[in-house]
């Protein structure tokens, strides 16, 4: 009978630790609407999501993605809200001290939206001022340099809370140049309802501000760094490229060439 009971008790303590298990290789990241690479209504979530999702899972790991606003979706990793490891598709920031990133996920061409007939010339962000104010995305990483001419007070800038207001504004002539990716730009073009007969009336500046890295920033605790792990173990085993290029491939056709992602 003593034995019965040990081994009933061993199977019960295994049957109640496999949740626990099960739980331990699940990261649970955040998200926002930014098309093509992260959205609830698009494939797979996403270009970028889709790449993360296939990193976990070539190391056994599933990943659970909540898409909410921009600021919310930080302050939930920083702060681990209902278990939440990490939140992107996010630039490398090197004075971001609340989080660790991950090596790179893939590239975003990061320039300037401009009215079409009336492109911006320049090759100094110092040039950028005949431009100003930019527009910007309110939360949104840019480049070391533009910050940093931002925070001076160098260049002035018209902050919105999303890119499609931005290209709206533009288009209307209300500022002569907006930052955004190009590959979301050419999406919203081609996708969003609201823009609608607005490509023909911006264009996507020549010159990229930068070809930015995309990455997915983890919190600083226990877990965290073991999805951490799990994540560049997984990427090591996918063809980044590949996944990234068939969701955009699907997704765009116009305003940008396809720039493969690169680790």
């Amino acid at each position: 009978m003593t034995a019965f009971r040990i081994a009933f008790a061993t199977a019960l303590a295994l049957v109640y630790a496999l949740p626990v298990f099960a739980q331990d290789k699940v990261a649970k990241l955040t998200s926002l609407e930014w098309p093509p690479y992260s959205g609830a209504a698009l494939k797979d979530g996403g270009a970028t999501v889709a790449v993360a999702r296939a990193a976990f899972e070539a190391v056994g790991w599933k990943i659970e993605v909540k898409f909410v606003p921009w600021k919310r979706a930080v302050e939930m990793a920083k702060q681990g809200d209902d278990g939440t490891v990490g939140y992107f598709p996010e630039y490398f920031d090197a004075e971001a001290s609340d989080f660790n990133f991950s090596v790179s996920m893939g590239n975003s061409p990061l320039g300037l939206v401009q009215p079409a007939d009336k492109p911006v010339v320049w090759s100094s962000i110092a040039d950028l001022k005949g431009a100003q104010p930019i527009g910007v995305v309110d939360g949104y990483l840019n480049t070391p340099e533009f910050d940093a001419a931002v925070a001076s007070g160098t260049l002035k800038v018209d902050t919105v809370s999303d890119d499609t207001l931005n290209v709206k504004k533009v288009a209307a002539g209300r500022i002569k140049a907006a930052v955004i990716d190009q590959h979301v730009l050419g999406w919203y073009l081609k996708n969003d309802a609201s823009l609608k007969g607005l490509a023909d009336r911006v264009a996507f500046n020549e010159k990229p501000l930068a070809i930015k890295t995309l990455h997915i920033a983890f919190g600083k605790n226990a877990r965290a760094d073991a999805a951490r792990a799990a994540l560049e173990a997984g990427l090591e085993k996918i063809e980044i490229d590949r996944i990234v290029n068939d969701h955009f491939v699907a997704s765009l056709t116009r305003r940008g060439a396809i720039l493969l992602a690169s680790r």
